[in-house]
């Protein structure tokens, strides 16, 4: 996007960032609370500036969430008293 004329808006909602940039509506407002976006809440919706949409979103590093179980892959081994522990929790006759 480039800067607005006045045949274009100068702010966009959440879901016309959306729309544009093919992201989860989740995903921009993650954004904008993570700081990574500038935005102003007007009313109960949130408002962007266009001027710096590009480069903020292009800038943005956005973790996808099947990198939670890559991160999972790495962790370390259970310990013999962990999975002693997760298999009573797991046991069908077991009630919490």
């Amino acid at each position: 996007m480039t800067t607005p004329t006045p045949s274009s808006p100068a702010w966009l909602s959440v879901a016309e960032v959306a729309r544009t940039y093919r992201l989860p509506p989740r995903t921009v407002h993650d954004l904008v609370a993570a700081g990574t976006l500038p935005g102003f809440k007007v009313g109960r919706g949130i408002r962007i500036p266009v001027a710096q949409l590009d480069e903020r979103i292009r800038g943005a590093k956005v973790i996808h969430r099947m990198s939670y179980a890559a991160s999972a892959a790495e962790a370390p081994p259970l310990t013999a008293a962990q999975r002693d522990r997760l298999r009573t929790l797991l046991r069908p006759d077991n009630t919490l």
